[in-house]
């Protein structure tokens, strides 16, 4: 079922640091939609910026994810790339890649170790979800500019405008040999959750699970890691379980974030998964008669009303009798997923 080799997890020793929300996209699906106008958000102090990387390595980490609103836009971005480099800790930017020659080539100089390119669809499609023309032009442009220089890493989130564009995305994706490719489901959190537009954003799982199991080894073939953020395990095939990072596998990825943790022990994450999953994960049918739902998770809640209100009807199923899930205090809930070697291995 598996490939022989697993990846023996450690805890994330990677933070993030938002530097605010200001961002000249507006993507349909985004996290912080609600708050309108993302170009009149500000950017975080930097000084304040400063002191955050300062706590991140103090509470143990050795990379740096920066996050906003679009931290290739932050003014001062490389100062806090050689900030942290000074201080031997090395940097990533998550990106919507529209950035000039210019930009990028400053930011290269200054010493950035990897980009994670938000990429959710080819053309027309990427220009509508961003809500800005030329979008896609001025990704490649940016994407042939790194990618001579840099292997990196892609983003595409899951929803109802490009679940049918998942395949041939990824494979434009494949042509730049990225390191790995994150697909993430979109889950209605923050203010989505009390909007009902959620319906019209959220992908149907039906028609998206038969064009993931295509996907994932057809990267896997090509030397290429994928990940599957956020996402039911009843929506897929058993052989690609291991591609599944949800609330309960998320500490143990070297490519997501300490949430504060750290130093991360197994009595401080199963506290916080626990939590996480009292916010978010749905309670009800058909999770709660899943012998998976410790590992899964179960769905987001929020996604489950929605696919409902949208007319997608029930779209999770329980129905794993031979993967009984002990209901001891502790057990391994990277059971599936350290057999992801190309994405839990050492960068």
């Amino acid at each position: 079922m598996f490939q022989e080799k697993i990846i023996e997890p450690k805890y994330t020793k990677r933070a993030v640091i938002d530097v605010g929300k200001f961002c000249p996209m507006s993507c349909r699906f985004c996290y912080f939609h609600h708050l309108g106008d993302l170009t009149k958000q500000k950017y975080g102090d930097f000084n304040y910026l400063k002191n955050e990387i300062d706590r991140a390595i103090g509470r143990g980490n050795s990379y740096l994810d920066y996050t906003g609103g679009s931290p290739t836009s932050y003014p001062r971005i490389t100062e806090l790339i050689k900030y942290a480099l000074k201080k031997n800790i090395k940097s990533c930017l998550i990106t919507e890649a529209i950035a000039g020659k210019a930009r990028v080539n400053e930011i290269l100089e200054s010493g950035v170790d990897d980009f994670l390119v938000s990429l959710h669809g080819l053309n027309d499609v990427a220009d509508f979800l961003f809500d800005y023309p030329g979008a896609f032009k001025k990704q490649v442009g940016f994407i042939e500019q790194i990618s001579g220089i840099m292997r990196f890493r892609f983003n595409f989130v899951i929803n109802r405008f490009n679940q049918d564009r998942i395949l041939e995305t990824a494979k434009f994706m494949q042509r730049w040999n990225p390191l790995v490719i994150n697909m993430i489901n979109m889950n209605p959190h923050y203010d989505w959750r009390f909007d009902t537009a959620k319906k019209d954003i959220i992908a149907n799982l039906r028609e998206v699970q038969p064009q993931l199991e295509e996907v994932i080894p057809f990267l896997e073939e090509n030397g290429i890691g994928f990940n599957l953020r956020y996402y039911p395990f009843c929506r897929l095939d058993k052989k690609y379980w291991k591609n599944i990072c949800n609330p309960p596998q998320v500490l143990s990825d070297p490519c997501e974030w300490d949430y504060d943790l750290q130093p991360i022990t197994p009595e401080k994450a199963e506290k916080w998964i626990r939590a996480e999953l009292d916010n978010i994960a749905n309670k009800g049918e058909p999770c709660r008669r899943c012998n998976l739902l410790r590992i899964c998770g179960g769905a987001n809640k929020y996604h489950h009303e929605a696919s409902f209100d949208a007319g997608f009807g029930e779209i999770y199923k329980a129905k794993y009798p031979d993967d009984i899930i002990s209901d001891a205090e502790t057990f391994d809930y990277m059971r599936y997923r350290k057999y992801n070697t190309a994405c839990l291995g050492e960068r």
